[in-house]
């Protein structure tokens, strides 16, 4: 398995080497459904791309691999972190 580097954006397919999830369907699931914070690149064709920042991907790992991803949608610090990256998108 990959290191993940914190700092660092990763695409789904590099999420999904990095956690070992079966596909990138299963990640895009996440990002939908609020438990995996991602940031939206663009979409090419009928796919949405992403991109997933390796904090991100350690925390929803955390969650993940304890059971607790059905359950718990961002944390205070993902939700800041997505707002200030959309706010900076912004200007």
């Amino acid at each position: 398995m990959p290191k993940l580097n914190l700092e660092q954006w990763y695409s789904l397919l590099e999420v999904q080497k990095l956690t070992g999830i079966k596909s990138r369907q299963y990640i895009a699931k996440y990002i939908n459904e609020g438990k995996l914070l991602a940031i939206q690149t663009g979409v090419s064709g009928t796919r949405v791309r992403y991109a997933v920042k390796g904090e991100w991907v350690k925390e929803f790992m955390e969650r993940y691999k304890k059971g607790l991803v059905r359950g718990k949608q961002y944390s205070k610090e993902e939700a800041k972190a997505l707002l200030e990256e959309a706010i900076r998108n912004l200007k």
